[in-house]
């Protein structure tokens, strides 16, 4: 379904606008629609072209005499590749998940205009100087407003709305929550952010990255967040713990190496590479905390600081078919938080921990979405995994998401190096 009327001959450069008309008649809502134009993409989308401003709602049968809380899908991509018809992104499994645990949620997905095929992101001074910068992100923010006055039509309840993300998702998501001068439109009561950077996001070393314009970003994050400056809701985060082999500089055989890829010596120097088993855990090690381990920590610190719930999760299981050297890797986790049915969850009997594991994580953000608590509330318990901590700052814990036995641990690991990159976040992704 379309969530802006956005049908012009040029479509490229203009901000959404909302739809104010209403239909009576049945339309065909059997298949997606379009994906938006992208190259550099992995994703092989048969249909695309501009008119993408659409988002899919997927709803359990029956359930047809309450309202029902809300997920809120946006994909990742770097912010030039994705789209709701990526059937990696079907939310049918989650869905699937909340019916027979009796505990139904709605789930919607929405397209949204990406970098590189067109300026949706694209910054130069030209750009901001005739506002338009970050489209992109004003395509979810319309989709988010949307939901709030539509959902009802469906069975939802829009004021329990659940914004998910991965990667790019879930950095967007972040930029929502410090939009506006840290302006609350009540568009969510709670959020998932899977393997994402806030802080890398609205920097200007990527020429397709959201930029700090003066109207929808107006701060760096790394400025709002440190001043206690954001919409404050509960969190559900996490990240892999491989996430560097995906972003890092390889190759480099030597620290002196690294230090002159990296520009700076300190980091190296609380790495030692003695605590590494060879060069690409080492230097992934490194590039991951910088990209996203670092921040997924210190989100947690900031959302506990603010009193909100926060539960934080280190997925650490490797496709069943990832080659030597095995790693967990960046978007890797997906599969499993979609109950992934494409058999990317590997062939039964043998990988059957990977469809448990999948289910127990599917469970777990089904509770979330209900009771803002993955361990659910009375009736809603699930089982599966060990109980979930809240976050403390005096003994702050993860839940390791491991297909062999899951369990937490203390979120300590790497702490000089990872405390020494927090304290430098802008100056380092500058």
């Amino acid at each position: 379904m379309s969530f802006s009327a956005f049908h012009t001959p040029n479509p490229r450069f203009r901000w959404p606008p909302s739809i104010n008309t209403s239909f009576a008649e049945t339309r065909d809502a059997s298949r997606y629609g379009y994906s938006y134009y992208q190259y550099s993409s992995n994703f092989n989308f048969q249909r695309t072209n501009e008119f993408v401003l659409i988002a899919a709602v997927i709803r359990p049968t029956g359930f047809t005499n309450k309202k029902l809380p809300v997920l809120v899908w946006i994909y990742g991509g770097g912010l030039y590749a994705g789209s709701t018809a990526g059937p990696q992104y079907n939310l049918s499994g989650i869905i699937r998940i909340s019916q027979d645990t009796n505990t139904p949620i709605i789930a919607v997905s929405m397209n949204y205009r990406l970098g590189k095929a067109q300026p949706r992101f694209l910054q130069s001074p030209q750009i901001l100087a005739e506002g338009s910068s970050n489209t992109g992100l004003l395509d979810q923010r319309l989709a988010l407003r949307w939901i709030q006055e539509n959902i009802e039509a469906f069975g939802g309840d829009p004021s329990r709305v659940t914004i998910w993300g991965e990667s790019a998702g879930a950095q967007s998501i972040e930029l929502h929550l410090n939009s506006y001068g840290v302006r609350d439109d009540g568009l969510s009561h709670a959020t998932i952010m899977e393997s994402g950077d806030p802080f890398f996001a609205a920097q200007t070393r990527q020429v397709w990255n959201p930029i700090v314009n003066g109207d929808l970003l107006q701060s760096y994050l790394s400025t709002t967040m440190d001043e206690g400056d954001f919409v404050k809701v509960p969190l559900l985060i996490g990240a892999n713990p491989d996430e560097g082999v995906s972003f890092s500089v390889h190759g480099l055989d030597n620290t002196t190496a690294m230090s002159n890829s990296l520009t700076i010596q300190k980091p190296l120097d609380l790495y030692p590479k003695d605590d590494f088993a060879n060069e690409s855990t080492y230097d992934a090690a490194i590039g991951g905390d910088l990209m996203m381990i670092a921040q997924r920590r210190k989100m947690c610190e900031f959302y506990t600081q603010a009193a909100k719930d926060v539960y934080s999760y280190r997925f650490d299981t490797p496709l069943w078919n990832q080659t030597a050297p095995t790693s967990v890797l960046h978007f890797v986790n997906f599969v499993f938080s979609f109950r992934n049915v494409s058999g990317a969850l590997g062939p039964s009997p043998r990988y059957e921990s990977y469809k448990d594991l999948s289910t127990d994580i599917g469970r777990a953000y089904v509770n979330f979405v209900e009771t803002e608590d993955p361990n659910g509330i009375g009736n809603s318990k699930r089982v599966g995994l060990p109980a979930w901590p809240k976050y403390a700052l005096a003994a702050p814990k993860n839940m390791v998401l491991n297909s062999n036995g899951s369990y937490v641990e203390d979120d300590t690991w790497r702490n000089e190096g990872i405390a020494f990159i927090n304290s430098l976040a802008r100056e380092l992704l500058a």
